[in-house]
This record gives structure tokens, sequence and C-alpha cells, in this order.
């Protein structure tokens, strides 16, 4: 890596299954790998900030438009999330801001909920709830919009963001 970095000491930090995805795509050779390694993070720390920005506007997005259409608690409405990993996230939100005795309130829940639970709401699962409603979060006034291509985004946020999977790899399951 740089300077005085001990590549021996960050190898030793590193998970064996970790450095080995890096070792074997330098060929064998640890010095290659570990700079692949640095290269990644530095990829991971320049998608971070416009990844972030994707995320709150997204989920603030979808907020808006659907508090507009059936008020603030929109999220408890008997039947609107059909995804049993949302029914999840929403009860693991509420119980994380009860745990740290934050009020319960819809802003602190939406902030709370991840980006899963909104990238879920571009799903074809929700294509009735997108003619009803969602359709006017990318309208834009001069009619265009978004397109709701997100699984590969998706992906790669969750690989440079939180998990620390290599952003590098070519396919979404980590390999």
């Amino acid at each position: 890596m740089q300077g005085d970095f001990d590549s021996v000491a960050f190898e030793g930090i590193l998970s064996t299954d970790r450095f080995a995805r890096y070792l074997a795509w330098a060929g064998g050779d640890r010095g290659r790998a570990l700079e692949l390694y640095r290269l990644n993070v530095a990829a991971s720390e320049a998608l971070y900030t416009p990844l972030h920005v994707l995320e709150v506007a997204l989920r603030n997005r979808i907020h808006a438009v659907l508090s507009e259409a059936l008020g603030e608690h929109w999220f408890d409405t008997p039947g609107l999330l059909v995804l049993p990993n949302q029914h999840r996230q929403l009860g693991d939100a509420k119980a994380g801001l009860l745990e740290l005795r934050r009020p319960i309130g819809p802003g602190r829940i939406v902030a709370a909920l991840t980006f899963g639970f909104w990238v879920a709401m571009l799903s074809p699962t929700y294509e009735t709830l997108w003619q009803k409603m969602l359709h006017r979060v990318a309208r834009r006034e001069d009619g265009k919009g978004l397109a709701r291509r997100h699984s590969r985004g998706r992906s790669r946020r969750s690989a440079c963001c939180a998990t620390g999977w290599p952003i590098t790899s070519r396919s979404s399951n980590g390999t």
C-alpha cells in the first residue's frame, strides 16, 4: 500500500476469506492483492456520498408521496406492505427507536428503514401501487422521470458501504 504501511500486519487483520478473493484476482501476488484491496476501498469511499444522497432522496420522496396519499403512517396501512422482509424491517426500525428511547414518529421510522426496504418498493411486487400513486415519486414537471433499474445499484451500494465486499466483482452475489 503506501508509506510505512505494514502489509503483513494488515493482511493479518483481514479475514482469510476476504483476502483470498483479492489474492486470487492478483494471481497469488500478495502486494498486488493489497493494492487491489486499497483500490476497492478508494472506490467505495468515492461512491459513499452519492449513494447516501440517493438513499435519502429515494426514501424521502417515497415517504412524501405515500404520506400525501395515505397519511404519515402509511407504512402501517393494512395490506400495503406485501413483502415479509419489509414487515420485519419495519418492526426492527420501531424496536430500534424504542431501544434508543427515541420518539417513534413517522420521520424517525422512515429514516431507520434500510435501503433494501426502499428498493423493494421499486420491485414488480408493487406494480399496482406504482400505477396508482408511486408513479409520482419520479414524475418531473416536463413529464420525464426515473427508470426503475435498481438491483445492480443496490448490490453495489451494499458491497461498498455495508458489507465490505469488493465492488469490482462482476456479480451481485459476492463472487
